[in-house]
């Protein structure tokens, strides 16, 4: 349940609220669940005023630090808001993403007021710098096995027997794994075939059952997570039907379970893939993909990767069901590197495809990339150092915590 807005610890942004009765609303628009992101953009716009109205000079500058201090202390009234909606730093140049500038909802109303400011002639432009850069974070993992190269030979020669290849496997995890992880934290580049070289590599991976190799590495990294999604379902349901506004009551069927799946991309608007603008639809199908029968498999497999392509962006892994309507599915799919992997149930395919991203370090469908960072962090509760930072999505995981 969320917290009430509380005063325990007197800080800036209560001071800026307890200033007059309008500013004190906010507080009860908070303890009613009344707060709207127009609210949000609203009282973010107030506190950076009352900032910049505390020294009465047009020509002050919020720095980073303080900005991190304007959003903790905005948090400490409001506890159950996301830090990320209202402040996120620069984030630095990695090997695989320029850098990004600051945002969230007090930095782009600081940034409003001040070419408001500029334009009345109140404010000079000095250049000033309003970001830092962030260090990196290490990855941390590390090969302890002396004695895994003979079974990495047998892994990029043989595919059978099957049992031998799961053992096998099982005793090369931490190699590959931190293989597979280093050169993002790295200065090498970024292989955009990542998934595709891998599985030249170990071509024991493109055998119809090899899924299940992918899943020991996925243990290996967070075995505590393993059930997550399959053993909650249910009360994952719920609350996913709450957040959408749908009718809150379970029902163990297929077609309540696909259509509460696709209720996931419903709660984050479409995004931009380079040049593609993508829609509702096209984030639906980088989520789950719905074909009405398996001759059309083969068509919208490649009608998705002529888009990213378009996009310069490749195609990564994505779970699919075939069937006429949801009440009718009679096929289940991960789709990997060319190879449609089957799976029984449609809610195994989402559990497999998200464990098959982190096994393979591979990164999500960019078309729906929101709705798996959130089932990434609401759903598994995995958090890593390759996550974007996404203020809509730690709203929305926020929101899923707190039901």
């Amino acid at each position: 349940m969320k917290k009430r807005a509380h005063s325990e610890e007197q800080n800036s942004v209560r001071s800026y609220l307890d200033k007059t009765l309008i500013s004190r609303r906010y507080l009860g628009l908070y303890n009613k669940y009344l707060f709207t992101d127009s609210v949000r953009s609203e009282l973010a716009g107030y506190i950076i005023e009352c900032e910049l109205n505390e020294d009465r000079d047009p020509n002050k500058v919020i720095t980073p630090k303080r900005f991190c201090e304007l959003r903790d202390e905005l948090v400490a009234v409001f506890p159950s808001e996301s830090p990320f909606t209202y402040y996120i730093p620069r984030q630095a140049k990695t090997n695989f993403e320029g850098a990004k500038q600051p945002k969230g909802k007090l930095y782009d109303k600081y940034t409003t007021l001040l070419k408001k400011l500029r334009k009345s002639g109140l404010r000079i432009d000095r250049g000033e710098s309003t970001y830092v850069d962030i260090p990196e974070v290490e990855s941390g993992l590390s090969d302890s096995s002396s004695s895994v190269g003979g079974d990495l030979s047998w892994l990029m020669r043989c595919t059978e027997p099957v049992e031998e290849a799961a053992e096998r496997w099982r005793n090369t995890s931490a190699a590959r794994l931190h293989d597979l992880r280093t050169p993002r934290k790295q200065g090498c580049q970024k292989n955009i075939d990542l998934v595709t070289n891998y599985f030249d590599t170990y071509p024991v991976l493109r055998q119809p059952w090899a899924f299940s190799l992918l899943l020991i590495d996925y243990k290996n990294l967070y075995q505590e997570t393993e059930l997550s999604l399959i053993e909650h379902w249910p009360s994952i349901a719920l609350k996913i039907k709450l957040m959408s506004n749908v009718n809150p009551i379970h029902v163990e069927s297929i077609e309540d379970t696909v259509n509460t799946l696709s209720l996931i991309p419903k709660l984050f608007g479409p995004t931009t893939v380079g040049k593609w603008k993508t829609t509702a639809v096209d984030s639906k199908n980088g989520f789950l993909l719905h074909v009405t029968n398996n001759a059309a498999l083969e068509t919208e497999v490649n009608r998705i990767r002529a888009k990213l392509e378009a996009a310069k962006r490749t195609l990564q892994p994505f779970p699919i069901v075939v069937g006429a309507d949801e009440a009718n599915i009679t096929d289940c799919y991960v789709y990997i590197d060319t190879f449609f992997y089957s799976v029984e149930s449609p809610l195994r395919a989402i559990d497999v495809c998200f464990k098959v991203y982190h096994a393979l370090h591979a990164f999500y469908p960019f078309q729906s990339l929101y709705s798996w960072l959130f089932v990434q962090k609401a759903i598994y509760g995995v958090n890593t150092a390759w996550d974007p930072l996404l203020p809509s999505v730690e709203t929305r995981v926020k929101e899923f915590n707190e039901l």
